[in-house]
């Protein structure tokens, strides 16, 4: 026998992934001067990308170039407090 689909109970779509909120994290970037394909541009190594993500962060690059109006007004972007990690410090914020 086939049910009337209005006589049907309402059914929740099941999400196959949970959506998980993981913190922001700002990495400076490095120059890396002729290295560069662009040249003049920078880099994260990956090794900090790695950690972070094993932590269960989400990395955003922030340009060494830039301002320093323009990196706060990026970290404030970031989830919460502003964290960013500094790869020439032997800390972060």
């Amino acid at each position: 026998m086939i049910e009337d689909a209005t006589l049907s109970p309402q059914v929740e779509p099941v999400r196959c992934w949970p959506e998980v909120r993981r913190p922001l994290v700002g990495v400076l970037t490095l120059p890396c001067g002729d290295r560069c394909i662009s040249g003049g541009g920078g880099y994260i190594a990956a090794s900090y990308v790695k950690w972070l993500e094993a932590a269960g962060a989400q990395v955003v690059p922030i340009p060494h170039y830039e301002t320093r109006e323009h990196i706060m007004r990026l970290l404030k972007m970031v989830s919460g407090e502003p964290r960013l990690l500094d790869p020439q410090l032997d800390y972060y914020s």
